[in-house]
């Protein structure tokens, strides 16, 4: 299990207890979002750029995505970021 505590069309921080890898790791990061009230799956590949913590506690990584604009997970990351800050 992981949390995603920041989210933006360029990146993510995610906080979880697991080792992901280190600055340099390529990983998709997937995640379930409801957009326009539909149930959706997102899966955004990324790079790891940064990590704090150590292995016995949380650890918290930020994750530079690298998808083609064009891409439909990028579209549905827009759409879905979008739609949260429509109703902030």
């Amino acid at each position: 299990p992981a949390l995603i505590t920041n989210l933006s069309d360029s990146g993510c921080a995610i906080e979880t207890g697991l080792l992901l890898g280190e600055p340099g790791t390529a990983l998709t990061v997937t995640f379930q979002a409801r957009i326009a009230d539909a149930p959706q799956v997102i899966s955004v590949p990324g790079v790891i750029r940064s990590v704090r913590g150590q292995l016995t506690q949380q650890m918290r990584y930020g994750v530079e995505f690298s998808g083609n604009a064009d891409d439909p997970a990028a579209f549905a990351l827009k759409s879905f970021i979008y739609e949260q800050l429509a109703e902030a």
